[in-house]
């Protein structure tokens, strides 16, 4: 309980938002035109593992930046399976999860993680909206 209580202390300060989620290049855009512009527009700097340029492990680096993230942003969009594993180590380490799915595969989500409040979005431009809503309202604004 001692570590974990270091680890709640050193994210609480960061300006870093996980983004998990399916790298398909057709998510691309919804990235940058959704989580990015999203996160970005409510003062947090948006991290995606495969911007980030490193000589480590996946694994071990995916929890760094977890472990210095602020929050998580996972989407289940495509189901993939190391979002959940990113979203279950964030939950353990007692970071706030904003749950994202687009609409359309939103029946496929695993029953483990329905109970959440999940952001439904069709397209970028609605997801940005009610992600950067939903940010606000329960972290707060970023300082940048």
């Amino acid at each position: 309980y001692m570590r974990l209580e270091e680890l709640k202390r050193k994210t609480s300060s960061s300006i870093k938002g996980f983004v998990a989620m399916s790298f398909q290049p057709d998510l691309n855009t919804i990235y940058s035109n959704g989580f990015q512009l999203a996160l970005v527009n409510s003062g947090y700097e948006p991290t995606r593992m495969d911007k980030i340029e490193h000589i480590n492990r996946i694994d071990d680096e995916i929890i760094i930046q977890i472990n210095t993230s602020r929050f998580l942003v996972a989407d289940f969009t495509g189901h993939r399976g190391g979002v959940y594993f990113e979203a279950g180590y964030a939950m353990g380490i007692g970071l706030p999860i904003f749950w994202t799915c687009r609409k359309d595969e939103m029946s496929g989500l695993h029953f483990d993680i329905r109970q959440f409040n999940c952001i439904d979005w069709e397209n970028a431009e609605e997801l940005a909206q009610r992600l950067q809503s939903r940010v606000e309202s329960v972290i707060g604004k970023g300082p940048r």
